[in-house]
């Protein structure tokens, strides 16, 4: 639990020789909401991307993690559904509020459903 939100993770993480060899994991949230928590939870790459939307309210989340063995690169495709949330995007500094929606963010690409 993460105040009145809940999380669940399901999946596997395989280390050997101090090195994580194998993650799939499957991370489902329920009623979060958007605060220095969830982020510090997040890859530092979903962490900037998630904070330029300088968002508040609750959301739902489904997040897939993977590794890349070879690189040691944790990969990442993550979709938040929100309603009645406030988002302002660094890149479209106008204010928006009540948004409904779905939010896809993955290491190189950032998409916007039904909002």
């Amino acid at each position: 639990r993460h105040g009145e939100g809940s999380v669940t993770v399901d999946g596997r993480v395989h280390v050997e020789q101090g090195r994580v060899t194998d993650l799939d994991l499957l991370i489902q949230a329920n009623q979060l909401s958007f605060d220095a928590d969830v982020l510090a939870a997040l890859p530092a790459a979903m962490q900037s991307q998630l904070a330029s939307l300088h968002a508040s309210g609750k959301f739902d989340a489904r997040v897939r993690l993977d590794i890349e063995p070879a690189e040691q690169k944790i990969g990442y495709d993550a979709v938040l559904s929100f309603e009645r949330a406030f988002v302002r995007h660094d890149a479209f500094p106008l204010a928006v509020r009540e948004v409904k929606g779905k939010v896809r963010v993955t290491p190189d690409k950032f998409f916007l459903d039904n909002l």
